[in-house]
């Protein structure tokens, strides 16, 4: 149990656990950005026509949108990771 207390509240440990998270969340949007860009220069004559461009191209907004909104959040409420 004092292994659980202590992974939770170490403040090395959780950021640790929050780099981590970054790096993830970066290399999925990376991944996305990737998937949508090569689609678009492969596939031209798909542009605003197939569903596959825009389901990708939604997911590059929201992932790009959802950083922003994170960040404003983590700055508005900077007691929110305690």
């Amino acid at each position: 149990m004092k292994n659980i207390i202590i992974t939770e509240n170490d403040e090395r440990l959780v950021a640790l656990k929050n780099e981590a998270d970054a790096r993830a969340f970066k290399i999925i949007q990376g991944a996305i950005f990737l998937s949508y860009m090569g689609y678009t220069i492969l596939v031209q004559e798909d542009i605003f026509e197939a569903v596959g461009w825009w389901i990708l191209m939604g997911l590059l907004f929201i992932a790009f949108m959802s950083q922003g909104i994170l960040a404003a959040r983590a700055m508005k409420n900077p007691k929110s990771e305690e």
